[in-house]
């Protein structure tokens, strides 16, 4: 499976399109057309989930809130060590955000469900 096809797999449940406009969900970096070698999911991208990656053997890193969420003028080493490392290690770093919290059967319609409203 390449990159594109989870992409467009994610797309049918979680519509990039209801992203908010200050969102930066989906592909951050990597290509659409390398391979899927293995999947890591994970609220945040932090050093742990790099980490993690590695040690099973993941190049695609699907995240919750997007790892570049603003304009970023300079890569810190400390602030953005996790990005680094995953662009180092050739990591792709996808995030699934506000259109998955706005999808149907999405994060905000399972907290609902979850309540009992």
């Amino acid at each position: 499976m390449r990159i594109r096809e989870l992409y467009d797999l994610i797309d049918t449940s979680a519509p990039f399109r209801l992203q908010k406009d200050y969102d930066n969900a989906g592909l951050i970096v990597g290509s659409m057309d390398e391979e899927v070698h293995g999947v890591l999911l994970c609220l945040d991208v932090t050093n742990e989930t790099v980490e993690e990656a590695v040690r099973v053997g993941a190049n695609l890193i699907l995240s919750h809130h997007p790892p570049i969420f603003r304009a970023i003028k300079r890569l810190d080493p400390v602030h953005h060590s996790a990005l680094l490392a995953a662009i180092r290690l050739n990591m792709v770093l996808m995030a699934a955000h506000t259109n998955f919290d706005a999808a149907q059967d999405g994060l905000n319609a399972y907290v609902v469900r979850q309540m009992g409203l």
